[in-house]
């Protein structure tokens, strides 16, 4: 099962929300005023109302998501900083909540662990004298989505969402960094309109899959207490 056909009704809601919000950055930015936060404030409805126990960690990382998009509707410098600031608390609570999940580190698991790990190191050493002032700020932030993104990967493939929240971890990162392009080293083209569709789609994807995640666990909780009622019954 995916999240479409699992939150049929959510997902279409969300994908109204994503369009409106494609449509300002193309033709009218007064919209994002509502559609941008909007993205995060449906997440986290639908997370309290479907989830079967409500984990702080997430409901904390999916409020600052929707501080730090509120933040970022803003151009200075200063701004800047609170919403990377805002998205730098929230990767360290979904890292939390991913890490509860960890399976034990298999020898291939360690070399893509390492080289997960390169790709800030190769895009700091490659910009660190464009990043005007805001090296430490960058990395600080770098080094929490590297966590956000190896704890991801390191969850047991078992778990029912696994899949979604690793894509939609490789899809935020993705998103921040044609985010930090576009700002420090190059301009790039539609540069906005790619940073904000795989931000949605990652988000989507890392809360329906936690979701989905918690349900199963849930469900074969149940049927191994109704298991063993059956067998004490019989």
């Amino acid at each position: 099962m995916n999240p479409i056909t699992k939150y049929p009704w959510f997902s279409i809601i969300f994908a109204i929300i994503a369009i409106v919000d494609i449509v300002g950055i193309v033709a009218y930015p007064q919209v994002r005023l509502v559609s941008k936060g909007m993205i995060m404030a449906s997440l986290l409805a639908l997370y309290i109302l479907q989830a079967k126990r409500q984990e702080h960690s997430v409901l904390l990382g999916i409020i600052f998501a929707l501080l730090g998009d509120a933040f970022l509707l803003f151009t200075t410098d200063d701004f800047f900083l609170i919403g990377l600031g805002c998205f730098l608390i929230m990767q360290l609570c979904y890292s939390t909540t991913f890490w509860k999940k960890r399976r034990i580190p298999r020898t291939r698991d360690k070399v893509i662990v390492g080289l997960i790990a390169l790709l800030p190191i190769a895009f700091l050493a490659g910009s660190w004298s464009q990043l005007a002032g805001m090296q430490v700020a960058v990395t600080i932030y770098a080094a929490a989505i590297t966590t956000m993104l190896i704890t991801a990967y390191l969850r047991h493939p078992r778990l029912g969402g696994y899949w979604f929240v690793l894509v939609g971890s490789v899809l935020f990162v993705m998103s921040d960094m044609m985010l930090a392009i576009d700002k420090f080293v190059l301009e790039l083209s539609q540069g906005g309109l790619a940073v904000m569709i795989t931000y949605m789609a990652a988000q989507y994807l890392i809360i329906t899959g936690l979701l989905m995640d918690q349900e199963a666990r849930v469900n074969k909780q149940k049927a191994e207490a109704q298991g063993t009622f059956s067998r004490h019954k019989g």
